[in-house]
């Protein structure tokens, strides 16, 4: 019988793609992506943990291979590539992915863009490991979903270190035989448990991602130095798709390689918080929109329907945590409905209890569709049934989030993001600058140059 190597066919894939191949709208939207990331990392380094992580990263010392963003201090790569990852995902504003549902976008980033400055590598290079990064933890979450997850393990740790040291190893130009390895000794350091999302701390969620990049960067180094790794640490009967998960299917690791790119179904987030109350969120800011009737003073009672997962995440209708008010559907719908977005002011302490907020929660419920069951997570819907004081009622469903690509977002809401969280950080005339770089990345452009841009107080 002949066995299949899974796992040397997605690190030759790994290794051996051209950029020259990428498709042009990857790339754009890797593009997007980056900016996105980077405007999330620079709001990041004004949270506590962010600080905790750029001030570890800092007494580690080593050799200043590449920059801390929000700083002019450069560090080993992979100490910035976690701590850049930790900034990018502690306000829980980055992107996610729509297939496997994993954040692999901030991750998978910030160690290219360590790797890449480290190397003195174009941007060319840059955004064709970041297309590759998120192929191949997207395609080993594909395999898992969703037994992985239920399994009590959080696939933005377990399985961002499988793209991430891929991207790591492209930008250290591993051969295939390497880049097997490299996957190997990222399995070694698969990691992450979704115990946080019982009670917290929220900043787990963050560390994940965060210790997922720096796994990478040190398994790209351990193999290029020669270490070597198990052969088959994805589908070997002890590797990590049959330890980790109850229930696999093989196949999505390397069909169509190429023909398809997962970065395509990123979804970007447009509000701060758990991606899975975003549905119901958005669909209370559109029927605000289309509906002047849909108003705080007009509203008697509101119910959010959706899949019985999301219920399990977003119910939450007593908040006493910061977890619980990111997480919470009903916190996020009553703040849409009286601002017409939720920002991260919103998750400052205590907002969560201004009384008129309190009080518009206390009206909203959530409440199980089963009907929407059959296609999540391939199909997230949430519907929206509001009655009126004089007892009309009023319905709004979207059947995709609000940022993904069936819903997206514009390239002025993606571009007024990024401004608006960058400019918690940098000067207005420094912003523009980074967002007009980063959009005209170019095949020449050496990726050494953004680093001036993300330091803070430039001159």
């Amino acid at each position: 019988m002949t066995i299949r190597h899974y796992s040397r066919e997605l690190a030759a894939w790994a290794a051996e793609l051209s950029p020259a191949v990428v498709p042009a709208d990857a790339k754009a939207t890797a593009r997007t992506l980056v900016m996105d990331a980077i405007g999330c990392a620079l709001s990041g380094t004004l949270a506590s943990a962010g600080c905790i992580a750029l001030d570890y990263a800092r007494s580690q010392g080593g050799v200043a291979e590449a920059t801390l963003i929000g700083t002019a201090t450069k560090v080993p790569a992979g100490n910035a590539a976690f701590a850049n990852t930790m900034t990018g995902r502690i306000d829980l504003f980055d992107d996610c992915d729509s297939i496997a549902h994993i954040h692999a976008g901030v991750a998978t980033i910030m160690t290219a863009l360590a790797m890449a400055e480290r190397a003195d590598r174009t941007a060319d290079d840059f955004l064709a490991a970041i297309v590759v990064g998120i192929e191949v933890s997207v395609r080993i979450g594909m395999t898992m979903r969703p037994a992985h997850f239920d399994a009590g393990f959080h696939p933005t740790g377990t399985l961002n270190c499988f793209g991430t040291a891929a991207a790591a190893g492209r930008l250290l130009n591993l051969d295939g035989e390497k880049m097997l390895a490299a996957l190997g000794l990222a399995a070694e350091q698969a990691s992450g448990l979704t115990e946080y999302r019982r009670q917290g701390p929220i900043e787990m969620s963050a560390l994940h991602g965060a210790r997922a990049a720096m796994s990478g960067v040190f398994a790209a180094e351990l193999a290029a130095a020669g270490m070597p790794a198990a052969p088959m640490p994805l589908e070997g009967p002890r590797g990590v798709l049959h330890v980790m998960s109850p229930q696999r299917d093989l196949a999505p690791l390397v069909d169509d390689l190429g023909g398809r790119f997962a970065i395509m179904a990123t979804e970007l987030k447009p509000y701060p918080g758990n991606r899975i109350a975003h549905g119901s969120t958005g669909a209370v800011v559109r029927l605000a929109r289309e509906d002047p009737r849909f108003r705080v003073g007009n509203v008697r009672a509101i119910v959010l329907r959706m899949s019985r997962d999301s219920v399990k995440d977003c119910d939450r209708p007593r908040i006493t945590t910061l977890l619980d008010a990111q997480y919470s559907a009903q916190y996020q719908a009553a703040v849409a409905l009286m601002r017409g977005i939720v920002t991260l002011d919103d998750f400052e302490p205590g907002r969560w209890d201004v009384p008129d907020v309190r009080a518009l929660r206390e009206r909203i419920r959530v409440e199980h569709a089963p009907e929407f069951d059959a296609r999540y997570p391939d199909q997230d819907s949430s519907e929206v049934v509001a009655e009126l004081d004089d007892g009309t009622i009023l319905r709004r469903r979207l059947d995709a989030p609000p940022g993904g690509p069936d819903n997206p977002m514009t390239p002025q809401e993606i571009r007024d993001k990024f401004e608006s969280l960058a400019g918690r950080a940098l000067p207005p005339s420094q912003v523009r600058e980074l967002a007009q770089r980063i959009e005209g990345l170019g095949s020449t452009t050496r990726m050494r140059e953004l680093a001036p841009l993300l330091a803070a107080k430039r001159s």
